[in-house]
Formats: structure tokens, C-alpha cells, sequence
């Protein structure tokens, strides 16, 4: 499954919601809240239709792949985080000691 793919099974708003910002106004499909980065109250604009997001005041913008990568996170992260976001269920293989053997 693409980033893509899994960014249109996010809900946006309790996306952000999780980094801490709270909507303060929503304006048509625009949503107001404090900005992560510049902590500035009223300029942080984001969409919960697409996860675009801008900051007026500091000038930082992107979607939720680049609002992820803004915090520090590399793509493998990026990529696990959304997938926990979006509600899929992440499955890990023990690649240490035997094979299971096949369904007969």
C-alpha cells in the first residue's frame, strides 16, 4: 500500500489533533489552530479533506508527510505512523530461528 493510498484512510483532524493542535475556527474546509513549529496561535491552517497544511506566520507548509518529517521522522517511520493512524493492523515476522511449516 502507497502513502498515498494510506493518507486517504486518515482522519485529518484527529491527525492533528494527536501532535496537539486543537481547531480554535474552521473556516469553510480550512481549519485554524496553533502552529507546532512557531507556536503562534492563529496562523496554522490546515485542510481534513487533503492534509494540506500552512503556517502564515513562519511560513512552513506541506502535507502530512512533510508536517512528519518536520517532527524529526524518517520515511520508514513516516510510513508505520500513518499506517497506525489510518487503522491498519501492522503484522511482524520473526526473521530469527525457524520457518513455520506450510498448511498442509
Amino acid at each position: 500500500m502507497t502513502l498515498d493510498e494510506i493518507i486517504t484512510q486518515l482522519d485529518i483532524r484527529a491527525f492533528f489533533a494527536k501532535y496537539g493542535i486543537a481547531v480554535k475556527k474552521q473556516r469553510g474546509s480550512e481549519c485554524e489552530g496553533a502552529c507546532p513549529f512557531c507556536r503562534d496561535e492563529k496562523n496554522f491552517n490546515f485542510n481534513p479533506n487533503n492534509g494540506l497544511w500552512k503556517c502564515w506566520k513562519c511560513n512552513e507548509s506541506g502535507n502530512v508527510v512533510s508536517f512528519l518529517k518536520k517532527l524529526g521522522h524518517d520515511n520508514k517511520a513516516i510510513k508505520k505512523i500513518l499506517q497506525e493512524e489510518a487503522g491498519f493492523v501492522i503484522l511482524y515476522r520473526n526473521s530469527y530461528g525457524p520457518e513455520p511449516p506450510p498448511d498442509q
